[in-house]
């Protein structure tokens, strides 16, 4: 152990030491907030206590909880070159269905080569392995019939390509994607949504005076499902707008455009639509901040009765700090779907809340606590459902 950590700090310290007249470099990248030579690491532990754990309409059953999730971030630079990678795991327990104890993670890791300081290429790809609750998506309304909850694995690999940085007159990035997910469980009724998706989608940023650029998104998406081919799809979209950062206070975008999904068999009609993205970053005091967004997009079914959804989410948050040690945060989401099968339309509504207060009790030790609650209004009967959750913890940051 004690050679391993030798070697570790080798590598690290002459790589930290040769990247420090480079990190701007990637520091005023499209895409970092910070360059050089760094390891980050957090650990966080919490139990809490659940009202509606299988997300009932009614016959609620509650239960506590126990949970430890750590993220750690590897980044390297050295000269052009920059590689980062990131990992997040966690682990929970749950006293009334242990059978629901598991553990999620999943792996990043991302290569960036500049060619000039306005010039980048970036390859990136990663793995990722996450639980699905009783009575959501596949099951919802159906939490209670299952034995436990379903797993899902995804792998995904992108190639992008950025010019120009914050502040140039232009900016443009081009992306390459591919993915695929799979469920682990319950394969009888699970594998008709295993998908393997190609993407293709191009910005252009250009500034027409002093902070505001004109923006244009284009998307391109092809999805393949292995086990349902009336379900293929591809789905384009186009976004004009602006874009404004009058300085790191403030910063909003706004586009509105088209989109369109078709499908490869004409079992399933296809449909376009508008759709938009609002977005708004301001911080008007150093111990203030507030953030609103909101979009509309075409998402993959959830259930084997839809053939795909109509999606619009709004998001809030907020944050205060009173002092060095305590702050206060808020959040509040709202997402209303349209799942259409065929001419029937199934809309439901969801709303989400967080609220917490964190007290640091040390530079590198964080106290917190937290309470969500999550509604569920739905035209499909006995599926409406409310659940509230309520956690304490302590945060390590190293």
């Amino acid at each position: 152990m004690r050679r391993t950590l030798y070697l570790l700090i080798l590598l690290l310290v002459p790589l930290k030491t040769f990247s420090q007249s480079d990190a701007l470099l990637f520091g005023s990248s499209t895409k970092l907030t910070k360059g050089g030579t760094f390891l980050d690491f957090d650990l966080r532990s919490d139990i809490g206590y659940i009202d509606n754990y299988l997300f009932q309409n009614a016959g609620k059953q509650s239960t506590s909880f126990a949970e430890i999730k750590s993220d750690a971030l590897l980044q390297i630079e050295q000269r052009q070159h920059l590689v980062r990678l990131k990992g997040a795991a966690n682990y929970i327990a749950f006293g009334s269905f242990d059978e629901d104890n598991h553990a999620d993670f999943n792996l990043n890791a991302d290569y960036h080569y500049k060619f000039t300081a306005n010039k980048e290429t970036v390859l990136s790809g990663g793995y990722s392995r996450g639980f699905i609750y009783r009575g959501q998506d596949q099951s919802l309304g159906l939490g209670e019939l299952l034995s436990k909850g379903d797993s899902k694995n995804a792998t995904f690999a992108n190639l992008t390509f950025n010019y120009g940085r914050i502040g140039s007159i232009a900016m443009m990035n081009i992306s390459l994607g591919a993915s695929n997910s799979e469920y682990q469980t319950r394969r009888e009724q699970t594998h008709i949504f295993d998908v393997k998706k190609l993407s293709a989608s191009a910005g252009f940023d250009y500034n027409l005076s002093g902070k505001t650029y004109a923006s244009i998104e284009i998307d391109y998406n092809q999805s393949k499902f292995k086990y349902s081919e009336s379900r293929d799809d591809k789905r384009a979209s186009a976004l004009v707008g602006v874009k404004w950062q009058s300085t790191v206070i403030t910063k909003i975008s706004a586009l509105i455009g088209y989109q369109q999904i078709d499908f490869d068999q004409s079992t399933i009609a296809g449909k376009s639509n508008f759709k938009w993205k609002f977005n708004i970053d301001w911080r008007p005091l150093e111990y203030s901040h507030f953030k609103l967004s909101s979009g509309r997009t075409f998402e993959d079914a959830l259930r084997g009765i839809e053939d795909y959804r109509l999606v619009d989410e709004h998001s809030i948050s907020m944050g205060y700090t009173f002092s060095e040690r305590l702050a206060l945060i808020f959040g509040v989401g709202l997402k209303f779907e349209e799942s259409i099968s065929g001419n029937a339309t199934i809309e439901q509504d969801y709303l989400s809340s967080s609220t917490g207060i964190k007290y640091k009790f040390k530079s590198s030790i964080e106290l917190y606590a937290k309470y969500d609650f999550n509604q569920l209004k739905s035209t499909i009967q006995l599926v409406d459902y409310n659940r509230n959750a309520v956690a304490i913890g302590v945060r390590i940051v190293i």
